[in-house]
């Protein structure tokens, strides 16, 4: 099992797991220097990824971006909901600000990727569906930006 968390860009923890056989523990137990299979990696715990850790939530929490996501996915989701209707649409669905373009082909989504990525919007496409995530730092003006470029690109 490997795992690496990830916090501001800076490792903040590696696991490790090793299985050993009896016979090859016991001859690293023996040994008086490296005393048995130890647990310690560079990483782990490691001051500075710690800090960034901590600045990382002190500035989410501070500004407020869990709550603002939430709100202005609302505001992201009723401005795609105008897209209800254009051809291909299939559904227009979001869940914080995270905002989905279901289409009816993996085609015509990629058509949709296209146009946006045409239109300036980098969007994701996933099969039918066209996926828009802005940064948690996006403003109204932002997310309106955002929805007028991906409602240009479904006029393309």
């Amino acid at each position: 099992m490997f795992k690496k968390w990830r916090a501001s860009s800076q490792a903040l923890n590696i696991t490790l797991t090793v299985t050993a056989t009896q016979s090859i523990y016991e001859s690293f137990a023996a040994d008086s220097v490296i005393g048995g299979l130890r647990y310690g990696h560079t990483t782990a715990g490691h001051a500075l990824g710690c800090a960034a850790a901590l600045a990382t939530l002190d500035v989410i929490e501070r500004e407020h971006l869990v709550e603002r996501a939430a709100e202005l996915g609302r505001l992201l989701l009723r401005r795609m909901a105008c897209l209800m209707g254009s051809a291909d649409i299939v559904d227009v669905r979001g869940l914080g600000l995270v905002g989905v373009v279901e289409m009816s082909s993996v085609e015509s989504a990629a058509r949709l990727r296209e146009q946006a990525r045409h239109h300036g919007l980098l969007v994701k496409q996933q099969s039918e569906a066209v996926v828009v995530v802005p940064p948690l730092i996006v403003d109204e003006a932002g997310i309106e930006d955002i929805a007028r470029r991906l409602l240009a690109s479904t006029w393309s």
